[in-house]
């Protein structure tokens, strides 16, 4: 980007959340002008780095950039880093900007007040004194329990302080991590029945800090894996043998089940009442008695057909578990035995689950076995209905190949038709459904027009949506078009920057290069950068474009007094 050295068009610049442009474009005149820099600031406040010595010294103007990212205080002067409301403002934006303030602010009771209680982590940067005082410490846990990991030791064993940092955290609220704090707690606390308690009622993985003993309290183990089944993990051996501990887990979650002992593993109303609560259950948990097991095996499928493939061998050739599956998950077709590849009820099953499934998410088809691909009244169905213009990918070869399949895709979306085959590609018949399919896309966002598949790219009509919404559009036509001086006009128009694309021809039509000001006299033809009528115009629309006018007219009165305003 050429450097932008006029304070008007800098601001304005900034202004336009379009242009892309930094600080780090204008020259250092107004890289030292407090209007600019402040409009700089506003668009992306870490470009204070950018800004003069002097303006890195004002404080109107390093409070505008630390009030939007508290961390862009180190990139104030020396003095005003010790400036207190400065210091104030960054931590208020963002609490662990903290970490970055000079050390005398770290200590500063009143300033890490305001960081942790904006954001808790940041206690691991306040003073180790500030980290042992209780007020301190109990705003930051309360913000965010974890922050316990970095007070003062004492007040780690502080019962008070640790009991609120098993509360649900103000900040993170979008976090499941209260309640294990408990992590960071001294190991009497840990414990202490009472705490452990508190913990595990806002999160069941806590007990994973509990000490051993009371990771063997079935009470406790109750309370935990009731609120998070996979809390089982954590409680002691015992208690994974423990049948009422584990029914209560994989009520829960029924992939608990992985962590039960191998007898409840084998237990067969354990394993059932985890299939009955578990959608997607991993079957492999289950003992290998059970997975022969054919009342078992039909829970398994029922639940998630997928299953399937962790049966026994016996039961993957058993119609009735094949059926089952099938009915939960026709994909299952891929895994089927020898034996049943060619079972009518079992494939019938299995289809009518897949158009099931493909008409509640067209999407799903991508994920389909290779033989729904091949599935003409499945392959229909995704393509006419799904949201995505790649579904036709995915079909089989033999379906991109058919007349039906592709008219539907491309009239869904014009730009399936890069993936029919290439005979149809060029079909005049498909060509023509997929322009209606294309004008709708448009319509509705002229900016897929950059996908636009080659068949298409000659489309006048298409074009003209396309460069109207943005001129630069004109990159994705075919050549013929970006020689067509109607498209063009509507282009450069749009955006005169636009010429670029346009033929060698038009870059040299003069009522094009007017019509596209400041920005299409870059890319105008020698004899137009040389027309003073056409330079006059473009640098009264732009200043800066006078560095692509002829020598002859940059050195013009006029020309330099357009250029200034004047």
């Amino acid at each position: 980007m050429t450097e932008i050295t006029d304070k008007k068009e800098a601001i304005d610049n900034f202004k336009n959340k379009d242009k892309e442009i930094s600080l780090h474009d204008v020259s250092d005149d107004l890289r030292a002008d407090k209007e600019v820099v402040i409009a700089a600031l506003e668009r992306k406040a870490d470009e204070i780095w950018a800004a003069s010595d002097e303006l890195k010294a004002d404080k109107e103007v390093v409070m505008v950039a630390v009030k939007l990212g508290g961390y862009n205080i180190q990139s104030a002067s020396e003095d005003l880093q010790k400036d207190k409301d400065l210091a104030i403002a960054a931590v208020n934006q963002d609490g662990t900007a903290i970490s970055v303030l000079i050390d005398k602010w770290k200590n500063d009771k009143e300033i890490a007040l305001i960081a942790v209680k904006q954001n808790g982590r940041a206690l691991r940067d306040v003073s180790s004194d500030l980290q042992a005082d209780k007020e301190i410490v109990i705003s930051a846990v309360t913000n965010w329990g974890n922050a316990l990991e970095y007070a003062y030791e004492k007040l780690r064993a502080n019962k008070e302080v640790v009991l609120k940092a098993l509360q649900k955290d103000i900040f993170f609220t979008s976090f499941t991590s209260a309640g294990l704090a408990l992590e960071y707690a001294s190991t009497e606390l840990q414990a202490d029945k009472e705490v452990v308690e508190a913990a595990i009622a806002e999160n069941g993985k806590a007990i994973k800090y509990a000490n051993h003993e009371l990771q063997a309290d079935k009470d406790l183990a109750l309370k935990a894996v009731s609120g998070l089944g996979e809390a089982l993990a954590f409680v002691s051996d015992d208690l994974k043998a423990d049948k009422e501990v584990v029914m209560e887990a994989v009520k829960q979650d029924g992939n608990a089940l992985r962590d039960a002992s191998e007898d409840l593993r084998n237990d067969k109303e354990v394993v059932m009442t985890a299939l009955a609560m578990q959608d997607m259950f991993y079957f492999e948990y289950a003992s290998d008695q059970l997975r022969a097991d054919k009342e078992v095996a039909l829970a398994a499928v029922s639940s998630y057909g997928p299953s399937f493939v962790e049966l026994s061998e016996e039961l993957q050739n058993d119609k009735e578990v094949a059926i089952a599956a099938a009915n939960n998950d026709g994909n299952i077709v891929k895994d089927l035995p020898e034996s049943l590849l060619s079972d009518e009820g079992i494939l019938e099953a299995a289809h009518k689950q897949i158009l099931e499934s493909i008409k509640e998410s067209p999407r799903r088809f991508v994920s389909t076995a290779d033989k729904w691909k091949a599935d003409k009244e499945i392959t229909l169905i995704a393509v006419k209905d799904s949201d995505s213009y790649d579904t036709l990918e995915y079909a089989s070869e033999e379906l991109r190949a058919d007349m039906d399949v592709v008219c539907a895709a491309v009239e869904a979306n014009g730009m399936a038709l890069q993936y029919a085959s290439e005979e149809l590609q060029n079909n005049k018949d498909v060509i023509s459904k997929a322009k209606k399919g294309f004008l709708s896309l448009l319509k509705n966002n002229p900016d897929e027009y950059r996908y636009i598949p080659e068949s298409l790219s000659n489309d006048k009509q298409l074009a003209m949506i396309a460069v109207q919404s943005f001129g630069n559009h004109l990159e994705h036509a075919s050549e013929n078009l970006r020689g067509d001086k109607e498209v063009v006009l509507a282009a450069v128009k749009n955006h005169g920057y636009a010429l670029e694309y346009a033929s060698e021809e038009l870059r040299a039509d003069k009522e094009i290069v007017m019509a596209g000001k400041g920005g299409a006299l870059e890319y105008a033809s020698d004899e137009l950068r040389d027309d003073k009528e056409v330079v006059l115009a473009a640098v009264k629309d732009t200043a800066y474009t006078i560095e692509y006018a002829s020598e002859k007219l940059q050195a013009d009165p006029d020309v330099i007094k357009a250029s200034e305003g004047k």
